[in-house]
């Protein structure tokens, strides 16, 4: 078995259908796209050292940047994004202008505003991409990849407790970030939101100029 040793962001666990199991959830180029290599964190970028660090190993991969990892113990899932909150247990569609949040391996926590629900990034063959603006600095630096976009402070509604998860973030231009929608991560890797009950490690059973955006 094999590592892959790119860097990027773990977005959070989420719920396979196939397999019924709480997987980690992040993109493609971060994770590898070959079944069985295992997943390190800290990365080898940050001084990982496999077997030591090994906390996954890739499932599969969808047509999209996307990809899920099975844990290594079920001791290492979180029912949380970092700085975030509860997570994921409800999904929404993006909208225009809708406030968002990220936390990312590079930036930390970060917040941009839907100014995309239709970039044609043709990337992966995505033809409908979320172009994020940033706010107050850079949204989006190498290493962020895999990040999910979080309903942020600001948008309506705003649950209380359960912070609804809008994209999986990609890469970026310039300070601003893309990424893909949540709904078609989720269709094209057969996954849902995690269970109500998660509470703990273990769970059962338009015309524009052209944007040039680049995986980060």
């Amino acid at each position: 078995m094999g590592t892959h040793v790119g860097s990027g962001t773990l977005g959070g666990w989420v719920w396979d259908t196939v397999t019924r199991q709480v997987v980690a959830l992040s993109n493609a180029h971060v994770f590898g796209s070959r079944p069985g290599v295992s997943i390190i964190q800290p990365s080898s970028d940050d001084g990982g050292i496999p077997p030591d660090d090994r906390i996954a190993s890739v499932l599969r991969t969808g047509s999209l940047d996307a990809a899920i990892a099975e844990p290594a113990d079920a001791s290492i899932v979180r029912a949380s994004v970092l700085q975030g909150g509860p997570a994921v247990f409800e999904i929404v569609e993006a909208t225009l202008d809708m406030r968002v949040q990220k936390t990312g391996r590079a930036t930390g926590l970060t917040f941009g505003t839907v100014d995309l629900i239709d970039f044609d990034s043709d990337y992966r063959g995505s033809h409908s991409d979320l172009w994020i603006e940033a706010e107050g600095g850079d949204f989006s630096l190498g290493g962020d990849s895999g990040a999910l976009y979080l309903l942020a402070p600001g948008s309506a509604p705003l649950p209380a407790e359960k912070r609804q998860v809008v994209g999986l973030h990609w890469g970026g231009s310039g300070q601003d970030g893309v990424g893909h929608h949540i709904r078609a991560v989720f269709d094209d890797l057969k996954l849902t939101t995690l269970p109500s009950g998660t509470d703990a490690p273990a769970v059962d059973g338009v015309i524009e100029p052209a944007r040039r955006v680049r995986p980060g």
